[in-house]
């Protein structure tokens, strides 16, 4: 099966967890350390949120899709910390779908990494509902 999705979304690998709950809270908590930032999205997933709440980085929220309140938050953090950005790729109560293109622009300005929940994007969106990433090859 982790063979077959890594085909259908272009990447060498892909790692299953029985739930995406235990990815974010997994993942998420393990990639930013103390002195570091995560910035969500206010509209995120719950499972995005508990993962963030259990770094323990710094947790910042920004206004739903508002890239200018993310860009404000971004500008508030000393450059030389560790910054991650995570969203939704579709936000599973309103439907509503990340501008990734810009999200990522303003990332690489501010020197911080994108994670990206595509749970609700798969089978969805994209080339043959691959999802989000065929935008960022």
């Amino acid at each position: 099966m982790e063979h077959t999705l890594a085909k259908l979304v272009n990447k060498e690998a892909v790692l299953l967890y029985s739930t995406g709950f235990q990815v974010n809270l997994g993942v998420i908590s393990a990639m930013v350390g103390k002195g570091e930032y995560i910035l969500g999205d206010k509209s995120n997933h719950a499972s995005i949120v508990e993962g963030c709440l259990l770094s323990p980085g710094k947790f910042l929220r920004f206004s739903h899709k508002d890239m200018a309140a993310l860009e404000s938050r971004l500008q508030t953090i000393d450059p030389a910390a560790g910054k991650l950005i995570v969203v939704d790729g579709v936000f599973s109560m309103e439907g509503d779908i990340i501008q990734l293109p810009e999200l990522c622009r303003i990332a690489g300005q501010y020197g911080a990494a994108v994670f990206v929940d595509d749970a609700h994007s798969i089978g969805v969106l994209g080339k043959n509902g691959a999802a989000r990433p065929a935008i960022l090859d």
